[in-house]
């Protein structure tokens, strides 16, 4: 659907279920994506170096940023593409700068350009399988922090609408893991969560190792 886009259209759109994009007829690339649930967001449609179609999402949600700046951010994002700067890259680079990352967890099965690229920039990469044996420990205790209310995740539209989206499954033994095949719509940020909080929950497991170990050889 291509329309010019506006406060007054955007005002009018109503959810059908089902996610979809509006392109804007005044500036080719610019888009507002509109949830299931009617939640609309903006952001840019380009081709990255490898002639991929990607999508890069603008800052806040309708009607908190509204189609005028939307569109004057899209402008400026759409020149950097046409000089060659991937803006997703080049906010993650920026990130580096400012954050300390010991390691990130990747998911082994078509990654090895990724992987290859960030070990490249000097990330610790490590493989993290996506079956019960991984998966369930951290999905339990997602679960757990969901339920006490230790989750802060700053009212994030994206993560709340694929934490919506999620089907979890379960063996026999009772482990658990996302269900990608049953789940509504996309749950990667979910997926990267469990992922990250497994590998914290096995430092965390290291370090207590280590202080018992060491107090038990100092005893």
């Amino acid at each position: 659907m291509k329309v010019e886009l506006t406060d007054k259209y955007l005002e009018k759109v109503a959810p059908t279920g089902k996610a979809f994009e509006i392109s804007d007829a005044r500036v080719k690339g610019f888009v507002a994506r509109v949830s299931p649930t009617g939640e609309i967001t903006f952001g840019i449609r380009h081709s990255n170096s490898e002639r991929r179609r990607c999508r890069y999402a603008l800052g806040s949600t309708f009607p908190v940023m509204r189609v005028t700046v939307a569109r004057k951010q899209a402008q400026v994002l759409l020149r950097q593409v046409a000089a060659g700067i991937d803006p997703a890259e080049a906010d993650r680079k920026q990130r580096q700068k400012k954050l300390t990352i010991k390691e990130i967890a990747i998911d082994r099965w078509n990654a090895t350009q990724l992987s290859t690229q960030l070990s490249g920039d000097g990330f610790e990469m490590i493989g993290f399988g996506q079956g019960f044996a991984s998966m369930s420990a951290p999905t339990k205790e997602l679960e757990r922090r969901v339920i006490a209310r230790e989750i802060n995740h700053g009212n994030n539209p994206v993560l709340r609408w694929m934490a919506s989206n999620v089907s979890v499954k379960q063996d026999p033994a009772g482990n658990l893991k996302p269900d990608k095949s049953k789940s509504t719509e996309r749950i990667d940020g979910i997926v990267a969560a469990l992922m990250a909080l497994g590998r914290y929950m096995v430092a965390e497991e290291e370090r207590r190792g280590a202080y018992e170990e060491g107090v038990n050889t100092f005893v």
